[in-house]
């Protein structure tokens, strides 16, 4: 595909402490960056993972955040995402650091 042309891009974003420990159910938000349509929302899996597809015009800077502020378990700073959605796709590992 070339640049501005619609494409369905797979997403990856990937939850860990710095021991590399997973986090599920930490909450992921996605939109354009400045504003518009969430892309993805979710809470991780139990291996930390939350996956979708974005479908659009390639490429497309995003921003957003992982966090887990609600128990059960460990509770985690928020940790802010940006990037760029490539034809490729989108792919991040968030490393929390744990909310004292």
């Amino acid at each position: 595909d070339s640049a501005g042309s619609t494409t369905v891009a797979p997403m990856t974003v990937t939850a860990t402490d710095v021991a590399g420990t997973v986090i599920e159910g930490a909450r992921v938000f996605i939109r354009p960056s400045g504003g518009g349509t969430t892309i993805l929302t979710g809470l991780t899996n139990s291996s930390g993972v939350l996956t979708g597809n974005y479908t659009g015009s390639t490429p497309q800077a995003v921003e957003g955040w992982v966090r887990k502020s609600s128990p059960p378990g460990t509770l985690y700073k928020q940790f802010p995402i940006a990037g760029s959605i490539e034809t490729a796709g989108f792919s991040v590992t968030a490393l929390m650091t744990e909310d004292e």
